[in-house]
């Protein structure tokens, strides 16, 4: 299993195809499917899926992909949840941000009165 920062690094990788070797087995793999479904789209197949409420619509969403993207149904899986990774911790990083922003904002307030 990858971790985030090193799922980032290869994602910028795989974007600018722009590969740093030496690669384990598991990063090779992880720009592969990053090649074949960008992160971009993948991030709007997350999106699209979670905005389909009936089953059959979720189902038609991931034949989509898969027919886009010329994955299996297990590789379409792990790269929507590399992707759903990045996207929380970039989530939790912009919250972070704003929790710390707002501290700032406070002392701010409480220094100035």
């Amino acid at each position: 299993m990858l971790d985030i920062n090193r799922m980032i690094e290869l994602e910028e990788m795989a974007k600018k195809n722009n590969i740093i070797y030496p690669l384990t087995l598991d990063e090779w793999r992880y720009i592969e499917r990053a090649q074949k479904i960008p992160y971009e789209l993948a991030k709007d197949g997350i999106y699209s899926l979670g905005e389909c409420c009936l089953p059959f619509e979720q189902i038609k969403c991931i034949y989509s992909l898969l027919t886009k993207c010329k994955f299996t149904e297990e590789e379409l899986k792990q790269r929507l949840n590399d992707v759903y990774s990045i996207m929380e911790y970039y989530h939790e990083k912009y919250i972070n941000f704003v929790k710390e922003q707002k501290r700032m904002v406070k002392r701010i307030n409480n220094f100035s009165n």
